[in-house]
């Protein structure tokens, strides 16, 4: 199951059509605020006030100078623990970042950030979806905000038949666009009759389907093919690695051949497929 996982992910990574770009929710921090925390009370120009100032008057001042530093303006206290807090709230007509990175050089300042925007990362619908713990293991929520795949990737496997009228999975089957369905030709002329969704090399026919009983060896490359391409945020079921893919289902023997295997994989590289999975 490891390397089913393995190659799953390889294929969202492989779907990925272009580089991530920012959430289309909005930016990352709040574009002018910055949140500071002072020094304690104990060094820097902070110490030139007299013992007996407040730690709320040391604050001010300190406040007054990095507004006169580095142009910010206001300061709102984020935690006023009796007037002793040490986080405040600025604002700033300059880049965030820019005055993030002086104001952590300047002694009077423990850190400084800007105000981040935190959000729920994508999760689908599917009601099954919480019990899937490898998604959550491998933060596959974080990969979903950048992409859940494409239909114009083909995801070629090469196991024990996939079960194309799935409901989970019938979205995400790859149709050969150039064969008329049971028509009893060869219609796009690559040496197979009928070929819609894949090919059988086992018994050299297109039945790809596996035979319906209930065995883990006949039903592995349905399951395979539900870890990589389970239609995602259709709420059924579960959801796969890839939200939206093309599976070409080519079926072996469950005793295969090297000759069966290498005539797939050449199938599959002649009609499209950019990732293979092989059992």
């Amino acid at each position: 199951m490891k390397a089913i996982w393995s190659i799953a992910v390889a294929t969202l990574i492989a779907t990925s059509a272009a580089p991530a770009q920012p959430s289309s929710k909005g930016a990352t921090h709040v574009p002018d605020e910055v949140i500071v925390k002072l020094r304690d009370g104990q060094g820097g120009t902070i110490r030139a006030f007299s013992e007996d100032a407040t730690a709320a008057q040391r604050h001010q001042a300190s406040l007054f100078r990095l507004r006169m530093r580095h142009g910010l303006e206001n300061g709102v206290p984020l935690d006023n623990r009796a007037g002793r807090g040490l986080h405040y709230l600025l604002k700033t007509a300059r880049d965030v970042r820019a005055v993030c990175a002086e104001l952590n050089r300047d002694p009077e300042v423990e850190y400084a950030q800007p105000n981040y925007i935190y959000r729920l990362c994508r999760e689908p619908n599917d009601p099954d979806f919480a019990d899937q713990y490898a998604h959550q293991l491998i933060q596959m929520q974080d990969a979903w905000e950048i992409s859940t795949g494409s239909h114009d990737i083909i995801i070629a496997v090469l196991d024990t038949g996939v079960d194309v009228n799935h409901p989970d999975l019938k979205d995400n089957i790859w149709i050969n666009k150039g064969e008329i369905p049971d028509n009893g030709k060869d219609d796009d002329g690559n040496g197979y009759i009928d070929d819609i969704h894949g090919w059988n090399f086992g018994d050299d026919d297109n039945k790809i389907t596996p035979v319906a009983k209930l065995s883990l060896t006949a039903n592995h490359g349905t399951m395979v093919a539900g870890v990589i391409a389970a239609t995602g945020n259709n709420g059924r079921g579960v959801s796969g690695v890839n939200w939206h893919s093309s599976i070409m289902v080519l079926r072996l023997s469950d005793d295969f051949t090297s000759k069966e295997v290498a005539a797939a994989l050449d199938y599959a590289a002649a009609n499209g497929a950019r990732v293979v999975f092989s059992r």
